[in-house]
């Protein structure tokens, strides 16, 4: 489908991370944008606030004379607006094919993996841009120096963060692929490890015959699926042996120093304003394409030594009298054990974990790994599972994480309502601890709610 003819564009659930952006894009490139949410948000004003017509709440009327109508996954069939498009004739389209059409007639750059993905396509997004590429970029999280999540741009390299969970990755025929690392994730979706893996070689097939591929040597799985392409490729990491490798690193506080190798030759040293090990395998995907592409070493040290990070990634809420809360999309085992080794590095008093599992699939099937992941914390809070619009899987609970983590040998571990964890903090809190809220629903508003309370109550929290 080419859609450099269409101008109307409706989204059902404009308001998601992805969909978002891709409004924004359509908006700066002069096209009608409208669409619906479930509820109201910082998001949905953004879009009101630069042309976009939105309603809140799903209603066939939203329906009009629309060219495409693009939804997110979330949606389902039944849905009044997709009932009515069909209706009416409207193409519809998923999110993920809606980025396809954006980006493969363009120069993409597409990042995909388990983990990492949004910070290495906000690293990758910002050397282009200031490259004065004029890069467009969509990403599923907010970047400060970018201004957002998406922008449309005056060149013709797309930025993309590639999305696996629902295979629509497939979709995308990028120039250059960026992948990360491979684990089992977004198990509702594929059967088993060997079709995660098989979805990975398909995608790495689609990169354009001049293109190149770029991989992290670190994570075994995903170099063993990479030894099946035969096309060009550069690997990255912190083991010997990569085309991109990092040494010397050297970790303080939220800062991370280390020098590169790029094949073979000594090219410098770098500072980067983010912490732990697995964010310098994030910038050394970055600092290869910059190589790759002709940028350069020192364009990539000037413009990822000032990166300041993403909207919950490792985000300090409050730090005062002692006191630190940070909050952190994490939410898979893996991800949960690289996040908290960081923050521990980062702190010196009791590190407090509040974590929020996401979606019942993933509690169901990760619940061991999860009771394992928590080792450098100190004291662990659990509360109940954001569901993701999954249906509640019958006897699949936080209690099974609280479970897993008493036979990792864990001890202080305590299940809170979500509503009273601020008031739980709030009475366990003492001066020297760092508590660090992870989840990728809702938990952030409690976050957000617990610095509230330490606002108010700061005499208090002095004289403890």
């Amino acid at each position: 489908m080419n859609i450099s003819d269409k101008n109307a564009f409706h989204f059902i659930g404009i308001g998601g991370a992805g969909m978002s952006g891709l409004a924004r894009i359509l908006l700066e490139e002069g096209k009608r944008v409208s669409g619906s949410d479930a509820e109201d948000s910082p998001v949905v004003k953004r879009l009101k606030s630069i042309g976009a017509r939105i309603s809140i709440g799903h209603k066939a009327s939203n329906i009009t004379n629309q060219d495409i109508v693009v939804y997110s996954s979330s949606i389902r069939k039944e849905n009044a607006e997709m009932v009515e498009a069909d209706l009416k004739g409207i193409p519809l389209i998923s999110r993920g094919k809606m980025l396809s059409l954006l980006l493969n007639p363009r120069k993409g750059i597409a990042v995909c993996g388990s983990h990492g993905k949004s910070t290495v396509s906000s690293l990758v997004a910002l050397i282009v841009k200031r490259a004065g590429l004029g890069p467009t970029f969509a990403i599923g999280a907010d970047i400060n120096e970018l201004e957002g999540n998406a922008g449309s741009g005056t060149g013709d390299i797309f930025v993309a963060e590639a999305d696996e969970s629902d295979g629509s990755f497939l979709y995308l025929e990028p120039y250059y692929a960026i992948l990360t690392n491979m684990d089992k994730e977004h198990m509702d979706y594929y059967a088993d490890m060997k079709e995660v893996k098989n979805a990975y070689i398909k995608f790495m097939r689609h990169i354009k015959p001049a293109g190149k591929l770029l991989y992290c040597l670190d994570d075994k799985p995903l170099a063993k699926a990479v030894a099946s392409f035969d096309g060009a490729k550069l690997s990255y990491g912190i083991d010997s042996g990569a085309d991109m490798l990092a040494y010397d690193i050297s970790l303080k506080g939220s800062s991370s120093y280390f020098r590169c190798r790029y094949k073979g030759d000594e090219i410098g040293e770098m500072e980067i304003s983010l912490a732990g090990r697995h964010n310098v395998c994030n910038a050394l995907a970055a600092i290869g394409l910059s190589m790759e592409m002709g940028i350069g070493f020192d364009t990539a040290k000037k413009d990822l030594g000032g990166f300041k990070g993403m909207k919950r990634r490792m985000g300090i809420l409050y730090d005062s009298f002692g006191i630190r809360v940070m909050d952190d999309y994490a939410h898979h085992p893996t991800e949960i054990r690289a996040t908290l080794e960081a923050i521990r590095n980062m702190c010196e008093g009791r590190l407090i974990c509040v974590f929020q599992p996401h979606r019942y699939t993933r509690t169901k099937s990760l619940a061991a790994e999860f009771g394992a992941s928590f080792g450098d914390s100190d004291a662990l809070i659990l509360t109940d599972i954001y569901s993701a619009g999954e249906p509640a899987i019958e006897g699949v609970s936080a209690m099974d994480i609280v479970k897993s983590t008493a036979a990792a040998g864990y001890r202080d571990v305590r299940y809170v309502p979500k509503n009273e964890i601020p008031a739980y903090l709030t009475d366990i809190i003492k001066k020297g601890d760092t508590v660090a809220f992870l989840g990728a629903g809702d938990i952030g508003k409690v976050a957000q709610d617990f610095k509230a309370v330490l606002v108010k109550t700061e005499k208090v929290i002095r004289s403890k």
